[in-house]
Order: structure tokens, then sequence, then C-alpha cells
């Protein structure tokens, strides 16, 4: 290696230490200041998103360093060192000075022996090696010309390659996105006539419901509903609360998978369903009211003191406990043995153990258990924030390569002048150094015929001339990026951005619904006072206070926690230390103790958090929850809390991710053959902690297996069913398995293979057209790919000598697929084709058109356009490609 090679090397190794140990300090501060101010939920995840970007700059700042090494300047800087070491040094005095009387001391010696070496190893070499140094010589001042040669000869037969590489690119991608076009367009018209039957087949039921398509007919429903808010009671709320229910999500449906999705009317949906809500709650108020009416009649005794009620519906539970009244004053209880008035609830699985100094007198407890969520699509963090236009690279891939083309054409045109000068610049500085200036060859000769006189004169000028001149110092070119580089770098840039903006950033206690989901439906916990109750007058006459307005009052309960300060650690004695811990407990039974049997419809992979529904701000919060408790065996969580309300359960989305691994494959067995002659495709999914296997007949999809979660029922009543993707999707995420993650999955999951979005796009619609005739899987060297590299492997299926063949590693960039020549066992990754002879292909579409056998081709011809777009959208939900470890 050349010295300045050397030196290059090691200034590249010394940055990447330098930025290694500023990360780690950095790092260390962090934790630091974790440790001395307490971190919640979200500080968590916002120093989480600091360590994204500093990696993100330490790649950046290596990649730069390493792009900055010049080979040519290194081998200038080589060139000179030779010219140096063979240049004849000026002759010296031939007059000797004279002895010294006295010898050197020793120390003296080993001082004056450093400057003796390096006046040795400026002499210039002799013999074989000064024949060395000037083969050297001639050889860089060789190579360095044919650089500058061969340089401008690839420039101009790099343009025409990849011009006529455009003209193949343009011809093979229009085909495919013709063949794409057709097949989506064939889709939506299927689902526009889908839906168009649906609507005729709810017109023909004649159920005298109102049109959730036709707000008239929703704002019509709305009024007359709101004539009978006196008939509101227990027994007329089911009826009415199943129908409100199902208007509602057919109103959700309209609003995210409608084909007629115009901004206006999307927003109007939106705020007749938000009124529907609202009402839904005030008819369930209503009906609490009136059965708080009539305690004695209307609810069950359980004993002298106390009652309750059960109302058991599909969408919601409700459940009351009251205090009755005595009309006797009771005996009054000591304070030492007053005990907290505790409440199961065995409908819902809640427990509830009110503080000690609250006897719930003249009250009553209402805890409803509600199997829906109208309140989380209203906190600030639950939509996903919004990209510029730029950032979402919204097009096809045959318009990204054409305007990546011209914008190439376009920076090689404005550099052309540059990249001359530069040329000249090199032949110039070649020139320079071989050929050096006239005014240094004539210093040198005038600094050897001075060395020949004689005298105290020539002694003064000797000192002068032994100097030589200073070389010409060599400046470094300008770097002028490449074309390809300055595209490169603006799109890591969009890319760094794009991860910044997509992250929510939220409030200390607040709960982020980007990286959580509200689980397990709600559970409301109220304490109500009691309504004036009817007295009996006899004869059948009741005598009533009437209290307005005739509606629910609230009691207000809202105890802020404050933890008892601790004594220094001078004076934490044993006696101290005891009565801080019941100072502690003290101040955690000032709160109401919540206890809850984690519903068996969700997949818990991780002990929830606990949140409260903060309507002034609304958010999800965990600010007045402590001293939370998990017990694995039961499934029981319990909490304290010092707000009564809505509580919610918050559990990770992104527990599964990155996917380990994944297979596209056709369905094989008797259940394909059962299916018809098409058969369907199966995907296989690894995620962190369970295994999925999904189908894809046609236009529906159906969770075929689950593998990894033996101890949940969650989803067995999912498996075999076939539906609709996104109803599938719906149902899954309601059930805590969400292995469809949305753009900003990429700013809170670490280990993430990111990739270029445009070409993710275009190979998943080519795996939907070859899903019949070809396995696609993982592989291990995708993560070691750049953004704009996709490894996977591939295999045809059909025919005898593709099944005796082994799975190929197949690399897709924006530009080119191809099969490459290395394999999964291989040492090390190699994009070098495994067949020099193969033909340029545009995508792997083309790839299969030009290899696959007949059986194949035929498979490829016969695909069903529901089925190919259905496995595109499947794999565009679950996101394979770029949530893969």
């Amino acid at each position: 290696m050349d010295p300045v090679d050397t030196d290059s090397a090691t200034t590249a190794s010394g940055s990447i230490t330098i930025l290694k140990k500023k990360s780690l300090k950095k790092r260390a501060k962090r934790a630091k200041r974790r440790r001395d101010v307490g971190v919640g939920v979200e500080q968590i995840l916002d120093s989480e998103f600091e360590e994204y970007e500093e990696e993100d700059e330490e790649s950046l700042a290596v990649g730069g360093t390493a792009k900055e090494m010049n080979t040519f300047l290194g081998k200038i800087q080589r060139l000179m060192e030779i010219i140096i070491l063979t240049r004849p040094k000026p002759a010296a005095s031939k007059k000797k000075k004279k002895k010294k009387s006295k010898k050197m001391s020793k120390a003296e010696n080993d001082a004056a022996a450093p400057a003796k070496a390096e006046k040795d190893k400026e002499r210039p070499p002799t013999g074989a090696a000064a024949a060395e140094l000037e083969q050297d010589k001639n050889r860089l001042i060789k190579e360095l010309q044919d650089e500058i040669e061969l340089d401008t000869y690839n420039n101009e037969q790099n343009a025409q390659i990849e011009e006529e590489r455009m003209r193949q690119r343009r011809a093979q991608l229009e085909k495919t996105w013709h063949r794409v076009h057709e097949r989506r367009k064939a889709f939506v018209d299927y689902a526009l006539k889908c839906f168009e039957e649906d609507e005729w087949l709810r017109y023909m039921s004649c159920d005298g419901l109102p049109d959730p398509a036709v707000l008239p007919e929703l704002n019509t429903f709305l009024f007359l509903w709101s004539l009978d808010d006196s008939k509101a009671s227990m027994k007329s709320l089911p009826r009415q609360c199943e129908i409100v229910i199902y208007l509602i999500r057919k109103l959700d449906e309209i609003i995210e998978f409608s084909p007629q999705s115009e901004p206006t009317y999307i927003q109007d949906c939106k705020q007749i369903r938000q009124k529907f809500r609202e009402k839904l709650q005030g008819w369930i108020d209503m009906a609490s009211y009136c059965l708080l009416r009539q305690i004695e009649r209307d609810t069950i005794r359980v004993d002298l003191k106390n009652a309750r009620y059960v109302q058991q519906l599909t969408p919601l539970v409700c459940c009351f406990w009251a205090l009755i009244r005595m009309p006797i004053s009771l005996k009054q209880v000591a304070e030492k043995d007053k005990k907290a008035v505790e409440v199961a609830f065995e409908e819902v699985g809640l427990t509830i153990t009110m503080p000690l100094d609250l006897d719930c007198y003249c009250t009553a407890i209402r805890v409803l258990w509600l199997g829906y969520d109208h309140y989380s699509d209203q906190a600030t963090s639950f939509d996903l924030p919004r990209l510029p236009d730029e950032y979402l690279m919204n097009t096809d891939l045959l318009t990204f390569c054409q305007r990546e083309y011209e914008r190439l054409s376009e920076i090689r045109e404005e550099q052309r002048e540059g990249r001359q000068q530069r040329l000249e610049e090199k032949r110039a500085m070649i020139r320079r150094i071989v050929n050096p200036p006239a005014s240094a060859v004539t210093a040198d000769k005038a600094s050897k015929h001075e060395g020949r006189k004689g005298g105290k004169k020539a002694g003064q000028s000797k000192s002068k001339a032994s100097e030589p001149e200073p070389e010409p110092e060599l400046k470094p070119l300008p770097h002028l990026a490449n074309p390809e580089e300055i595209v490169l770098q603006r799109e890591e840039e969009i890319r760094k951005e794009s991860k910044r903006l997509l992250f929510t950033r939220c409030k200390k206690t607040e709960i982020n619904l980007r990286k959580y989901a509200i689980l397990g439906g709600l559970y409301r916990i109220d304490l109500i006072n009691q309504p004036p109750q009817p007295k009996d007058m006899r004869r059948d006459i009741y005598l009533t206070t009437l209290q307005l307005p005739k509606e629910l009052e609230f009691v207000k309960f809202w105890r802020p926690y404050k933890a008892p300060p601790s004594a220094p650690d001078s004076e934490r004695t044993p006696e101290v230390i005891e009565a801080e811990m019941k100072a502690l407990e003290a101040a955690m039974e000032a709160l109401a103790l919540v206890t809850l049997k984690l519903p068996d419809s969700v997949m818990w992979f991780e002990p929830p958090m606990v949140a409260h529904w903060l309507a002034d701000e609304g958010i999800w919060s965990t600010e007045d929850v402590h001293d939370i408790k998990y017990n694995e065996e039961q499934q029981t969580i319990t909490f304290r809390t010092g707000r009564l309300g809505l509580h919610g359960l918050a559990a990770h989305r992104f527990v599964n991710l990155p996917f380990q691994s994944w297979e596209l494959k056709p369905e094989t067995g008797k259940a394909a053959a059962a299916a018809g002659v098409s058969g369907g495709v199966a995907l296989n999914i690894t995620g962190a902690i369970i295994q999925l296997e999904f189908l894809v007949r046609e236009d529906l999809v159906s969770l075929h297996s689950i593998v990894g979660a033996s101890s949940s029922t969650a989803l067995q009543d999912l498996l075999g069913k076939f539906m609709k993707l996104h109803l599938l999707i719906l149902k899954m995420r309601e059930a805590g398995c969400d292995v469809f993650p949305e753009l900003d999955a990429v700013s809170y999951v670490k280990g993430l293979a990111q990739k270029h979005q445009v070409v993710s796009r275009h190979l998943q619609a080519c795996m939907g057209l070859l899903a019949k005739a070809y396995i696609f899987s993982w592989s291990r060297w995708n993560a070691t790919r750049g953004p704009r590299e996709i490894a996977l492997q591939i295999k045809e299926v059909h025919g005898c000598i593709a099944k005796e063949r082994s799975n190929a590693i197949l690399l897709v960039t924006p530009f080119r697929s191809t099969v490459v020549k290395c394999s999964e066992v291989s040492p090390e990754f190699s994009d070098e084709p495994a067949d020099e002879n193969d033909k340029f292909y545009a995508d792997v579409y083309h790839y299969a058109l030009h290899n696959a056998g007949i059986k194949s081709r035929l498979a490829m011809k016969n695909v069903s356009f529901k089925l190919s777009t259905t496995v595109t959208k499947l794999l565009e939900a679950t996101n394979i490609l770029n949530m893969s470890a």
C-alpha cells in the first residue's frame, strides 16, 4: 500500500473511533439524565429517536470520509516522494573542520544519534534501490497518464451504455406497468361492483334503518332518535345500542375504505359519526339515571344494605352497585374498625376498592365495559404524521427511472466544464512534478557554484546554499461529487428527514398511539350520587322529590399522588425507613385500588400499561396511575388510580417487529386441489414471538395457522375463515396481533432494513404476478445491503429441472434485477451476475418471462387479477421487505 493510502486509511479509522467515542459519551449522558430526572414512556421514545439520528449521522460521516480518499492524489504524493529521494543533493565543502580536542560524552552521542539517523535517511539511494525507485517513478507516471485518459474514455462510454440501458429499461417497464395497471383497474371495477351489490342487498332488506352512505338519512334518524329521549331505559337500551353501533361501524368502513373518498364527504361522515357516539353515551347515562331513580324496585337486593344490577349487551356491559339508604340512623363505626368499600364485578373481571375515608353513603358505583373505542381516534397522536409530497415518492418505477435519468444528465451537463478543468489540472500537476520549473534548477546550480568558493565568505554562503528550495506545495483538488453521489446524498437526507417527521413527540405521561394501541375494550368507573328515591305513602301513592336537571350527578374524584419526602442518607436509620414505608402506604391508600382480569380476546405478549382518558386534552395519560402490578399466571393487573372515569389498557404495537423471516409460495396439498384449478398463495411470516401463515384465494384472505401463542385463544375464531383483507387486518389488530406496520414504524423499531419505497412497491407488484410460479423468501443478505438494493431468495416451482435447483439470490435495484453469484451460505456477498452472458432485466417480472419454464409461464399467464392484486396488497400491508431484520 502506498504511504498516502496508509495515512488515509489511518485517518478514516481514526475518525470512526472518534465518532464511536462521541456516541458512547452522548449515550452515557442521556442515561445519566434518565436516572436523575425520572423517565416517562415518551421520554424514552424521544431518547431512542435521538440515538437513531446519531447513528445515521455516524454512518454518513464515516461514509463521507471514505469517499474523500483520492487515489489520484495518493499516487501524486508518492511520485513526489520518489523524485525528492532521487534528486542529487548539493555538493558538500571539501574543507574539513578541525577536530575537537575533547571527545564527546556518551550522553552527547545519544542526543546526536537521531539527527545523524535522519541525515543518513535523507541521503539519496544508490545502486539497486535507486533503480527500483526509478522504475516506480516511471510506472506511476504511466499509471497517472493512463488514468486520465481512461477517465475521459469511461465517461463517454458510460453515457452511451446508460442511454442504451435506459432504452431497454423503458421498454420493459412499460410492459410491466401496463400489465399491473390493467389488473389494478379490473380489481377496482370489481370492488365497485361488489360495493353496489352490497348496497342493493341492504336496500332490499327493508330493515327500516338509514343508509349509512347517505348523510341526510343519518341526520333524520338522529333527529327522530332525539325525540325519544324520554323513553331511555335499561329495557330499550339493548335494541337502540345495537342499531347505533351497527351504523357507527358502517361509518367507520366508509371513512377508512370507501372508494368514494372525497375529503369533504369524509369530513362530514366523521362529524355525524361523532354525534352518534355522543348520543349513544347520552342514552346510556339517561338509562342509568332511570335505573337509579328506582333502586329498590329495579335492582337486585343482595343484602340489607347492598343492591346490584347487571345488563349484558353485545357491545357493552353495564354494572351497578348501590348502598341503600336506611330509614333509621345506623350505629357509628369506630375509626379503627372501618373497612374500605370493596366491590367485585365478576361480569367484567373488575374489582374496585375505594379509599378508607370514602364510605360511598348515598352513592352508587357504575362500571361500564365498552367493547368499542370511540375516543382514541380523537387523540392528538392517533393520526399518521403527514409528509411533503416530495418525501412520499408516490410514483411508479418507470417514472422514477426516467426522472432520475434526466436528473443525472442535467448534473453531468452542469459538471462538464468542471470535470474538463480537473483533467487539465491533473495533467498540469504531472508535468509540474516531473519537469520542475527552471527557477528551482537554477537555484540548485547556484548553490553548487557557491560551495566551491573558499574562505570565510564561502563558508557563510554554504549554510544558505545547502538548504534546498522548498518544493511546490501540492494543493488538493476540490472534490467534485459524481452525479450519482449527489442524488444518493439527497435521497439519504430525505430518508433521514422523513424518519424525523414521522416520529410523533408526546408529553411526558402521554400514551403515543402511533406506538401503543388501546386494546381489550374500555372500562368506565363512575361514582354517582343517588337521585331522590320515591317514598311509599301507602295506597299506591309514592312521593318523589323532583331534582332538575334529570341527569346523573357524578361525584368528582381526583386525588393526585404525592410521594412523602425521604430523609437524607446519613439519617436513614431502620426506624426512619419504617416510618417512610408507612407514609408511602398511607399515601397510596388514599387512592382507589383497581384489579382487572385481562380480557381473553387479546393476545398479551407483554404487560400492558394502564392509561386514563383526559377529555380536556384529548389524550390517554398515565399521570394518575400508580403502583402497577402484573400477575402473569392469573393474567391480572392491579393498579391505584387518583381519578375515576375512563381507563384503558395500552399494548405495544410493534412487539413482533422486526420480522425474522418470511416466505411467499403457491398453495400446495389437498386444500389447494379442493380450492380449484387456480388454487391460492401462502405467506408465512416469523415474527419476534409468533409465526403466522396467511392463505390468499382470489380476493379473500384467511389466517391459516398461528404458532407461538398456544395459551391464548384470541385468534382461534379467525383461523380458517376467509374475508376481505381490510377486515382481517382490523380483527387482528383488535386482538393485539398487529403485523401490519404503517409508514412510521421505522421511527420506533430498530434493526430494520429500510428500502427504497418505489423499488419495494414495484417488487411487491411483480411478486403478486409471479406468486403462482415462483417461491420468494427472506435472505440474510438483505439487511447488509443499502436502501437501493433488495436481496431475496427466489426459486421456480414448476418443472423437473427447476425443482432440482437450489434457491438463488436475486438482487433488485431501481435499474435492474439480477441473480447474483452468491448463496445463502456464502461467506460474503457478491453482486456479480451468476451468468456473465445473462441479459439485462429491468425487473424480476421480465427475468421470469425470459427464464421460466413452460408450466411456470402458463401459471403466470393464468393467474387471476383478484389473486395477484390481493397478494400484492397483503405484501404491502405486512411490508415484509422493509420490516425484516
